[in-house]
C-alpha cells in the first residue's frame, strides 16, 4: 500500500529496499550497510526494532532503469579506452602501480590545459543526494536524526519561563 501523507513519504516510499531475511534471525552481517553501497544507499538506519537495517531506502542519486541496451555502455567504455582486467594477475606491487602511471591509464591533472580530452573526467555529487528522501530533508548540517533536540521556551512575560544567567550562576 502506498503511503502518501507527504509527497517526502511517497518518495521514501518508492524507492524502499526490503532485504529477503527473516526479522527474527540474529545475523548481523545484512542488517550492516556495505562499503560498496555508500551513495546509492541511505546510510541512516530507516525502521526500528528487529527490522533495523533490513528496510533501506536507496539514495536520491540513484535512478533504477528497468531495461537497458548494451550497446551504449559498450560503446562508452571503448571511447574511454577501458583496459579489460580478464584473465590477468592482480596488481599490488608498488611497480605496478607505478607502470600504470607511466602509460597514463591513471593520472590526475591539476590544470585543464594538461588535460588531453575535453571529455569529463570527474563529476562532484552534493552531499544531500547520497542520502534517502527523508534524510535529505533534515535541516541540520550533520542531518543527525537524533530525536533529542533542545528547546529553551521563553513567553516574555513570566520570570518563572526565561533563562536567566549571569556571570555568578556561570561560576
Amino acid at each position: 500500500m502506498l503511503n502518501y501523507m507527504t509527497c517526502a513519504a511517497t518518495l521514501s516510499h518508492l524507492r524502499t529496499l526490503c532485504s529477503p531475511i527473516g526479522q527474527k534471525g540474529t545475523q548481523v552481517k545484512p542488517k550492516l550497510a556495505h562499503n560498496t553501497q555508500w551513495g546509492k544507499i541511505c546510510s541512516f538506519p530507516t525502521l526500528l526494532g528487529q527490522a533495523c537495517g533490513l528496510v533501506k531506502t536507496l539514495a536520491l542519486i540513484v535512478n533504477v532503469t528497468l531495461s537497458s541496451l548494451v550497446f551504449p555502455i559498450n560503446e562508452l567504455l571503448e571511447y574511454e579506452r577501458i583496459v579489460e582486467a580478464k584473465n590477468q594477475r592482480l596488481l599490488k606491487k608498488k611497480k605496478d602501480i607505478d607502470a600504470f602511471y607511466d602509460k597514463e591509464l591513471v593520472n590526475a591533472k591539476l590544470r585543464p590545459e594538461e588535460a588531453t580530452s575535453n571529455a569529463y573526467t570527474h563529476y562532484k555529487i552534493h552531499p544531500s543526494l547520497i542520502l534517502g528522501a527523508y534524510a535529505s530533508i533534515i535541516p541540520f548540517p550533520d542531518h543527525n536524526q537524533n530525536a533529542i533536540v533542545t528547546i529553551a521556551y521563553y513567553d516574555g512575560y513570566h520570570q518563572g519561563s526565561s533563562v536567566v544567567m549571569n556571570q555568578s550562576s556561570m561560576d
